[in-house]
């Protein structure tokens, strides 16, 4: 897939993940996240695109997490599975929040995965579940 499809396909999960009430980032098969919802930057507690977008989980998370998630993200990108792993993060006062996290594949036409979607399972820590948009569908 050549870098404009893929650019096209993604940019279609930012139009749909915009209106999610949880949230939700992407990224690449080399992990870079590649896009996120507002609610991704509240739940990661930075204030502009550029603490998030275009960063790996090892911008993100000390080296040994970040090996450890790595991990997972390219297990599912390499089965084609979606997958859910316990995670923590630490936030700027220093607070640990443990979540689960879902990481789901992104496949082309071809059924060749070109990313993955990520959607942390906020309901598992209170101070975190308070970032969800509460909506009436």
């Amino acid at each position: 897939m050549n870098q404009q499809n893929l650019k096209s396909a993604f940019q279609y999960i930012e139009e749909m993940c915009v209106y999610l009430p949880f949230p939700v980032y992407w990224i690449d098969p080399k992990g870079y996240v590649l896009g996120k919802n507002d609610l991704a930057m509240q739940f990661f507690d930075f204030a502009s695109d550029d603490h998030l977008l275009g960063k790996t989980l090892f911008d993100l998370y000390p080296e040994k997490m970040a090996d450890n998630i790595t991990r997972h993200n390219m297990e599912v990108m390499q089965t084609g599975e979606i997958y859910s792993q316990e995670e923590s993060l630490v936030d700027r006062e220093g607070k640990r929040w443990e979540f689960d996290a879902m990481k789901i594949p992104v496949k082309n036409s071809d059924g060749a995965v070109i990313g993955l979607i990520v959607i942390p399972n906020t309901d598992t820590d209170p101070d975190i579940s308070s970032l969800v948009k509460k909506t009436k569908c």
